[in-house]
């Protein structure tokens, strides 16, 4: 349900930090730390910067990948019947 948090989350509210996500859903920052790289894993979500940018101490803001989320939603929705 973590990961459902925060796609709902920053889809509501647009990009945002690990910090803001973990304030706004009252999460721990590992949790949401992990969640994070499991999203991105599953490209679910865009990094600004990309990750292999990244330097150190630099703030990253993430956001849904709106398409990738849609496709798996239609996905998840035909594998059980659904749509």
């Amino acid at each position: 349900m973590v990961r459902a948090g925060i796609i709902g989350f920053l889809r509501a509210n647009g990009p945002a930090t690990r910090a803001e996500i973990s304030r706004a859903l009252e999460i721990p920052v590992p949790t949401v730390a992990k969640s994070l790289a499991a999203l991105m894993t599953t490209r679910l979500l865009i990094s600004d910067p990309p990750l292999d940018e990244v330097r150190q101490g630099q703030r990253v803001r993430y956001r849904v990948d709106d398409a990738a989320v849609s496709d798996m939603y239609l996905q998840l929705g035909q594998a059980i019947g659904e749509l």
